[in-house]
């Protein structure tokens, strides 16, 4: 969970770090101020579209949410619906994820999952019932 940050604009940047016993050591090609930081902060999932329970206008529907790590970075992004993995988009410079409704969905009750995981290992999960119309 430990690695070597640099001070970047207003807040700290990740170094890619090798640790062996208790040194750490991170390649750079700029001087600045550094620091060995630990992240124990799990991401965050919000403005998750659609809502709680919300039945869907079609078997597509549109499916994202915002999502963010103030620590280590986001690392891995799963969302299954059902436990059935499903192919979504990652817009960095919104922080959003998206469905890319590349199938139909079943009908009827569905639970998505949404699991975030940053660079640490901590994790974020948010799930959600949706309705799928019959057509």
């Amino acid at each position: 969970r430990a690695h070597i940050y640099r001070v970047s604009g207003s807040g700290w940047a990740r170094l890619d770090t090798n640790r062996t016993g208790a040194w750490f050591e991170a390649k750079t090609g700029t001087l600045g101020s550094f620091a060995v930081l630990e992240d124990t902060t799990a991401p965050t999932i919000s403005s998750i579209q659609p809502a709680e329970g919300a039945t869907a206008a079609s078997r597509r529907p549109k499916i994202e949410a915002v999502i963010a790590d103030n620590g280590s970075g986001v690392d891995k992004i799963d969302v299954r619906l059902n436990g059935k993995w499903l192919l979504f988009g990652y817009d960095p410079e919104h922080a959003r994820i998206y469905w890319s409704r590349d199938e139909d969905l079943p009908p009827g009750a569905q639970t998505l999952q949404f699991r975030v995981t940053d660079a640490a290992g901590n994790l974020a999960t948010e799930e959600r019932t949706l309705i799928i119309p019959t057509s």
